[in-house]
């Protein structure tokens, strides 16, 4: 069986079944995402939204450990890379560590300090600093690290709330009217960079934080654009593969999306099966069935499972 992780995760016993990780899955990730897109309502944010001090001290005040553990139960991964392991391209990145005092440094240095004593930070205009996450209200575990997320930034004295609401609408507000501030959500993954360039090229139209650039507004982002266009028309994958890393590198550090976790791919196999190799690439998809057999049986009665049936 995969799918459902609760499911999963409350029926081993009931269902005597083993849970098996494939590592990183290759369906939907968490992060969060600012909008940098200028001529935004608020340019004055925009402009914060766009300081890489910013997203850093805002990756720095998100508790990545404790969201794995809390809501995920252990059963998921921390990485800054765009890239899921499953991919020969990957490259491991590894997150910050969440430090509210290293935050609160970087805050104080755009500036974004509390000038009127109420506790929270200001805009350099005098402005109140406030910020509203968006996140879909059908995904429970979105929700639930949005609160853990809302509550740090607000220990921190950056006003922030959080709104559930229906998927259509942000997919609205990310592709048309451009009218929010942040956003909680997930991208699926390939095991080759150029399935998700529509992302990460400034052309994309699914370039979250600024997307239908005729530019790239950014010296980094044209960098990515030239890397994307050297990997894909290159043969050789050692080649190949220093171009991608070259552009997982620039996106750990510019975090023009934040990681917040990936969910392992998981898999319940009952108990006694033997040679289960558990993997986020289906079997199915590049025509692999794996030979899996009942443990304790005479090799005459090992059989072949399709994992399809078995989902």
């Amino acid at each position: 069986a995969s799918g459902d992780f609760e499911t999963l995760l409350t029926n081993k016993a009931e269902g005597n079944y083993q849970l098996y990780s494939g590592g990183h899955t290759l369906k939907s990730n968490h992060l969060l995402v600012f909008n940098q897109r200028p001529g935004s309502p608020d340019n004055e944010m925009t402009e914060i939204f766009q300081n890489p001090l910013f997203r850093r001290a805002a990756s720095l005040l998100i508790d990545k450990k404790s969201i794995v553990t809390d809501i995920y139960k252990g059963y998921a991964y921390i990485d800054s890379s765009p890239e899921r392991n499953p991919s020969p391209f990957y490259k491991k990145k590894e997150p910050l560590e969440y430090d509210p005092v290293k935050a609160d440094e970087l805050l104080s240095r755009i500036p974004l300090i509390d000038m009127d004593g109420d506790g929270y930070r200001d805009l350099s205009s005098g402005k109140p600093f406030h910020l509203t996450i968006l996140t879909n209200e059908d995904n429970p575990f979105r929700v639930k690290m949005g609160e853990m997320i809302t509550e740090n930034f607000n220990k921190a004295g950056l006003n922030t709330e959080l709104a559930a609401v229906n998927y259509d609408l942000i997919v609205m507000k990310l592709i048309d009217t451009f009218e929010w501030d942040a956003v909680i959500l997930g991208i699926d993954a390939g095991i080759e960079p150029n399935e998700s360039s529509w992302i990460w090229e400034s052309k994309g139209k699914l370039h979250l934080w600024h997307p239908y650039q005729e530019t790239p507004r950014t010296a980094w982002e044209k960098r990515v654009d030239e890397l994307f266009a050297l990997g894909r028309t290159t043969w050789d994958i050692e080649t190949a593969g220093a171009f991608y890393d070259e552009y997982q590198d620039i996106i750990a550090l510019e975090l023009p999306v934040i990681n917040i976790l990936i969910p392992a791919e998981l898999y319940g196999f009952r108990k006694g099966f033997g040679n289960v190799v558990p993997s986020a690439v289906s079997y199915n998809s590049i025509s692999l069935m794996p030979y899996i057999y009942k443990q304790g049986e005479s090799r005459s009665k090992n059989i072949f499972l399709d994992l399809k049936s078995k989902k």
